[in-house]
């Protein structure tokens, strides 16, 4: 195993691009796999609200499998998502942060 990792990692450093598309190209093979493997069960007999969720998240996977395919819509994929991260992120810790002021502030009050 050793020397595969090491036959890999040689390719992936000296071949970016042929192994950023093959990584791309296997992530969208498994998230449509994926995905059609959720909307299976979501045909079986369970209650309704479980069925519809399990059967949303099944097309999403497919969704992001098919932006996936191609590379350099997998890298704008991954940057959007990233980017969506990244702001929801700033606004909880944001909204945290003013929370804790706001608590403090009435810590401070009630101790005078």
């Amino acid at each position: 195993m050793g020397i595969l990792g090491i036959i890999t990692g040689s390719f992936v450093i000296f071949h970016t691009m042929e192994s950023a598309a093959a990584v791309a190209l296997i992530l969208s093979i498994w998230l449509m796999v994926r995905g059609v493997s959720s909307i299976v069960p979501a045909c079986a007999p369970l209650p309704t609200s479980t069925r519809i969720m399990v059967g949303i998240s099944g097309v999403l996977f497919i969704v992001a499998g098919i932006f996936f395919n191609n590379p350099g819509s997998a890298a704008l994929a991954v940057s959007s998502i990233l980017g969506v991260l990244l702001l929801a992120f700033g606004g909880f810790t944001l909204g945290g942060d003013v929370w804790i002021l706001r608590a403090r502030r009435e810590i401070h009050d009630l101790t005078k």
